[in-house]
């Protein structure tokens, strides 16, 4: 099944988020950033998060990363971010 994804760069390290492929690129960043920014309040998510910047974002099947987020204006970096997803999500 062909799932979507977002790189994100913050706190100097990259993380991955992957989510299914009927949400928009767009709508799912909105939503990491609220979270991020404190909702739900002070729980799971660290505070030097918060100057997050979208790295690349596209489209992934069986661990192949590419494509592009026509809604973010980005490409994936079809080698770097399929790497990142197979070490877990965060680098």
């Amino acid at each position: 099944m062909q799932m979507k994804y977002i790189v994100i760069e913050a706190g100097g390290k990259e993380l991955i988020f992957v989510f299914p492929d009927c949400i928009v690129h767009a709508m799912m960043f909105e939503h990491i950033c609220a979270i991020r920014s404190g909702f739900p309040q002070d729980r799971s998510w660290h505070r030097p998060y918060l100057g997050a910047k979208i790295v690349s974002a596209g489209f992934i099947h069986n661990g192949i990363c590419g494509g592009k987020s026509e809604s973010l204006k980005v490409k994936a970096r079809p080698n770097a971010d399929a790497k990142l997803f197979a070490d877990g999500g965060i680098s």
